[in-house]
């Protein structure tokens, strides 16, 4: 509830999101079985970079990628 920036992943309960104040930068870098939107270093860059400015940050990650399909990789 205090985020400033939440950068998130597919597997996230929408109605987490639902408890970020209105003026919070919501980030979906979800990743799904061999299609990766966001790679794994500019997630990290997002991370460093708003953490960097002063914001509060939060990466928000839910269930178990293997049981959701990104177990094969």
């Amino acid at each position: 509830r205090n985020a400033e920036v939440i950068v998130h992943d597919r597997l996230v309960n929408p109605e987490l999101l639902t408890q970020a104040p209105a003026s919070c930068l919501i980030i979906d870098v979800g990743k799904s079985p061999n299609h990766h939107s966001v790679p794994q270093a500019q997630i990290n860059a997002l991370l460093v970079k708003h953490a960097g400015e002063g914001r509060q940050v939060v990466r928000l990650k839910g269930g178990d990628p293997y049981v959701f399909g990104r177990g094969g990789e």
